[in-house]
Protein backbone atom coordinates (compact mmCIF):
# COMPACT_ATOMS: atom_id res chain seq x y z
CA UNK A 1 0.00 0.00 0.00
CA UNK A 2 2.84 2.48 -0.26
CA UNK A 3 1.66 3.47 -3.95
CA UNK A 4 -1.78 4.62 -1.78
CA UNK A 5 -1.76 8.46 -0.31
CA UNK A 6 -1.77 8.39 3.25
CA UNK A 7 -5.49 8.69 3.98
CA UNK A 8 -6.13 5.50 1.83
CA UNK A 9 -3.50 3.67 4.15
CA UNK A 10 -5.85 3.91 7.27
CA UNK A 11 -4.99 5.21 10.71
CA UNK A 12 -1.58 4.68 11.93
CA UNK A 13 -0.24 3.25 9.04
CA UNK A 14 2.49 5.20 9.06
CA UNK A 15 3.27 5.55 12.84
CA UNK A 16 3.39 1.99 12.56
CA UNK A 17 5.94 1.93 10.24
CA UNK A 18 7.79 4.40 12.43
CA UNK A 19 7.75 2.37 15.48
CA UNK A 20 8.73 -1.21 13.30
CA UNK A 21 11.45 1.26 12.30
CA UNK A 22 12.58 2.56 15.30
CA UNK A 23 12.30 -0.95 16.64
CA UNK A 24 14.79 -2.34 14.55
CA UNK A 25 17.11 0.57 15.02
CA UNK A 26 16.63 -0.09 18.95
CA UNK A 27 17.03 -4.26 19.18
CA UNK A 28 20.41 -3.76 16.77
CA UNK A 29 22.77 -2.86 20.01
CA UNK A 30 21.10 -5.29 22.19
CA UNK A 31 22.86 -7.98 20.50
CA UNK A 32 26.42 -6.11 20.01
CA UNK A 33 27.21 -7.63 23.67
CA UNK A 34 26.35 -10.46 23.36
CA UNK A 35 29.84 -11.81 23.48
CA UNK A 36 30.67 -9.75 26.43
CA UNK A 37 27.08 -11.04 28.23
CA UNK A 38 28.26 -14.94 27.85
CA UNK A 39 31.77 -13.92 28.85
CA UNK A 40 30.15 -12.49 31.72
CA UNK A 41 28.09 -16.10 32.25
CA UNK A 42 30.59 -18.23 31.58
CA UNK A 43 32.79 -16.08 34.57
CA UNK A 44 30.14 -16.42 36.80
CA UNK A 45 29.65 -20.33 36.02
CA UNK A 46 32.92 -21.24 36.05
CA UNK A 47 33.58 -21.47 39.99
CA UNK A 48 30.18 -23.64 40.28
CA UNK A 49 31.63 -25.77 37.01
CA UNK A 50 35.14 -26.43 38.58
CA UNK A 51 33.51 -27.22 41.89
CA UNK A 52 30.96 -29.59 40.91
CA UNK A 53 34.20 -31.76 38.63
CA UNK A 54 35.69 -31.26 42.35
CA UNK A 55 32.72 -33.32 43.54
CA UNK A 56 32.46 -35.64 41.17
CA UNK A 57 36.03 -36.52 41.25
CA UNK A 58 35.85 -37.35 44.74
CA UNK A 59 33.00 -39.31 44.34
CA UNK A 60 34.76 -40.91 41.81
CA UNK A 61 37.54 -42.07 44.08
CA UNK A 62 35.49 -42.68 46.80
CA UNK A 63 34.12 -45.52 44.62
CA UNK A 64 37.12 -46.84 43.56
CA UNK A 65 38.54 -47.06 46.93
CA UNK A 66 35.41 -48.77 47.85
CA UNK A 67 35.62 -51.18 45.10
CA UNK A 68 39.02 -51.85 45.03
CA UNK A 69 38.36 -52.74 48.95
CA UNK A 70 35.81 -54.68 48.27
CA UNK A 71 37.84 -56.67 45.96
CA UNK A 72 39.96 -57.03 48.23
CA UNK A 73 38.01 -58.81 51.33
CA UNK A 74 35.89 -60.81 48.61
CA UNK A 75 39.70 -62.12 47.67
CA UNK A 76 40.10 -64.39 50.72
CA UNK A 77 39.51 -67.34 51.26
CA UNK A 78 38.03 -67.42 55.01
CA UNK A 79 35.28 -64.40 55.26
CA UNK A 80 34.60 -64.14 59.25
CA UNK A 81 31.58 -62.68 59.84
CA UNK A 82 33.28 -59.02 60.15
CA UNK A 83 34.58 -58.90 56.82
CA UNK A 84 31.40 -59.86 55.61
CA UNK A 85 29.56 -56.76 57.63
CA UNK A 86 32.09 -54.53 56.63
CA UNK A 87 31.44 -55.83 52.46
CA UNK A 88 28.12 -54.87 53.65
CA UNK A 89 28.89 -51.63 54.84
CA UNK A 90 31.03 -51.20 51.12
CA UNK A 91 28.31 -52.13 49.15
CA UNK A 92 26.11 -49.91 50.56
CA UNK A 93 28.10 -46.44 50.83
CA UNK A 94 28.73 -46.81 47.28
CA UNK A 95 24.93 -47.47 46.13
CA UNK A 96 24.91 -44.37 47.92
CA UNK A 97 27.65 -42.55 46.45
CA UNK A 98 26.35 -43.28 42.84
CA UNK A 99 22.58 -42.75 43.76
CA UNK A 100 23.58 -39.50 45.49
CA UNK A 101 21.21 -36.72 44.01
CA UNK A 102 23.10 -34.09 46.65
CA UNK A 103 25.60 -33.62 43.84
CA UNK A 104 24.98 -29.84 43.27
CA UNK A 105 24.14 -29.22 46.69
Amino acid sequence: PRSLPNILRGPGTASLNAVRRSNNQSMVPRFLPCERLIQNYKEDLEPALRELRQKVLRKQKRITEATARLFDLSSKTHKSSENEQEEGRIIQNMNSAISDSSLLG
